[in-house]
C-alpha cells in the first residue's frame, strides 16, 4: 500500500571530534496528507507544507547527563549498543538530539 510522505526519526549523536557523528534509526513511518475536501489550492499547499515540516530537534543529552530521567530509561541501552559497535565512550560525546526528517514520496 502506497503512502504520501515518510517520517524518520533519529537518535543523532554528536561526538567532540565532530568527525564520527552518527544518525541512530529509531522510526520510520509511512504517513498520509490529510486537507479538508473543501480547501483550496493554496489551503491544501499550505496544509502539505505543515504535514512536511519535522518537529525541532530534541536534545536528550549534553554535558554527559541526560536531560530527563526518562530519555535516559528509554534511549540509554539503545544508544548504547551503537557505542559498543564503534568502539566509543559516553565521554566522547557531545550532545544527543532526537531528530526528525519527513521525505514525500514522488
Amino acid at each position: 500500500m502506497g503512502c504520501d510522505f515518510y517520517i524518520y526519526t533519529y537518535l543523532y549523536v554528536y561526538f567532540e571530534n565532530k568527525l564520527s557523528n552518527i544518525p541512530i534509526l529509531l522510526n520510520s513511518e509511512k504517513c498520509y496528507f490529510y486537507v479538508s475536501d473543501n480547501a483550496s489550492e493554496q489551503e491544501y499547499e499550505e496544509e502539505v507544507e505543515r504535514q512536511l515540516t519535522p518537529h525541532e530537534p530534541i536534545l536528550i543529552y549534553s554535558n554527559n547527563t541526560f536531560e530527563k530521567p526518562n530519555y535516559e530509561i528509554k534511549y540509554k541501552e539503545i544508544i548504547q549498543k551503537r557505542l559498543n559497535k564503534i568502539d566509543k565512550n559516553w565521554e566522547n560525546i557531545s550532545n544527543i538530539q532526537i531528530i526528525e526528517t519527513r521525505i514525500e514520496r514522488f
